[in-house]
């Protein structure tokens, strides 16, 4: 069959309104900063400006930055260890690791126990929409990790998906880490963190791996002349695809209560089967296994696909699911006359 989408997640590339905006901010750049020069320590003020407005956060507690893994390394900062919500996306876990971390993960619930300890490492989750099942983080979560994070436990919050949900009211003590990765694409190289503390050496640790500061200007000139809300627009149909997705998947084991692009499938059989299933029925899924799911799944990735398109997938998906369930269905004995041969 042939391919219907490829729902793992893939970038998309600028369409002719962003680039028009984007080529008219670099040369606004360009007319202002060299090149070669690098960005203050927190960042252009410019951006920090634009940054501000844009996240209705004030403009002091934001520090420009490369993205969230580029910040892993600073953030957790003379940490031995971490503690990371289960699932998430196992890049992130290998970034830390790749900062001699102990990283051990386990359940948002088991997270709010382990808050209670003011000895122990930093806590790491995503809110809102966390990859790969979209779950959202309720009033006792929040509560309890803003009040670890006031008695001086290191807490981090990934608000890589805040431009599809609201980032929920968190306490200021929280270090919260965005991106416009998945707004923008990956090659935009841009994110921040909010709420930094300025002591001991995370800032400069922070700024060694900021983007150049004509980077940083020409995002500036972007989202002044509105290009952010131009990259938000090719999201909007979001909600419609999820609720069309749903309704022809039809299994109610999985939540539809939840937000984001992201859905996590559980399957009967191995992963690898089921992704190869999937594919062969047209439909491209990520395996359970690169979220650290705690079951065989499939993730899907609803990111810029139409309505339409996500009801047609949401169908194959569970015309795929259910043909595996019926072939592991146990068979009724033949009778014993059917069994016997002729008289």
């Amino acid at each position: 069959m042939s391919l219907l989408c490829d729902l793992t997640g893939p970038g998309h590339l600028w369409e002719r309104p962003e680039l028009t905006v984007w080529h008219r901010a670099t040369v606004k750049a360009l007319g202002q900063v060299d090149p070669s020069l690098g960005a203050p320590l927190e960042g252009d003020p410019l951006l920090r400006e634009c940054l501000a407005d844009l996240l209705r956060v004030r403009y002091e507690r934001i520090v420009v930055t490369a993205g969230i893994r580029a910040a892993v390394g600073p953030l957790l900062r003379e940490m031995d260890e971490v503690l990371v919500e289960r699932p998430t996306f196992r890049g992130v876990l290998t970034a830390m690791r790749r900062e001699r971390l102990r990283v051990r993960t386990d359940s948002w619930e088991r997270m709010i126990d382990a808050g209670a300890d003011t000895d122990g490492g930093a806590l790491w989750f995503t809110a809102p929409c966390r990859n790969p099942d979209g779950r959202r983080v309720d009033a006792r979560f929040v509560a309890a990790v803003g009040a670890a994070a006031e008695q001086g436990r290191r807490v981090v919050c990934n608000t890589a998906y805040r431009w599809f949900a609201p980032v929920p009211d968190l306490s200021e003590a929280v270090l919260t880490a965005g991106t416009l990765h998945k707004l923008a694409g990956r090659g935009a190289r841009l994110g921040w963190v909010i709420a930094v503390s300025r002591d001991g050496e995370m800032l400069p640790a922070l700024a060694a791996s900021a983007p150049s500061l004509h980077w940083q200007r020409a995002w500036a000139h972007f989202l002044i002349d509105g290009g952010a809300d131009l990259l938000l627009r090719r999201h909007q149909q979001l909600d419609a695809a999820r609720a069309a997705f749903f309704a022809a998947l039809d299994m109610p084991n999985v939540a539809t209560g939840q937000e984001g692009p992201n859905i996590l499938i559980p399957v009967a059989m191995p992963e690898p089967e089921a992704v190869a299933r999937l594919a062969a029925a047209g439909v491209r899924a990520s395996p359970g296994i690169a979220f650290n799911a705690w079951q065989p799944s499939v993730r899907v990735c609803l990111t810029q696909i139409s309505p339409a398109v996500a009801a047609q997938a949401g169908a194959r998906v569970a015309e795929v699911l259910a043909e595996a369930r019926s072939a592991d269905e146990p068979r009724p004995p033949a009778s014993a006359g059917a069994d016997a041969g002729p008289g």
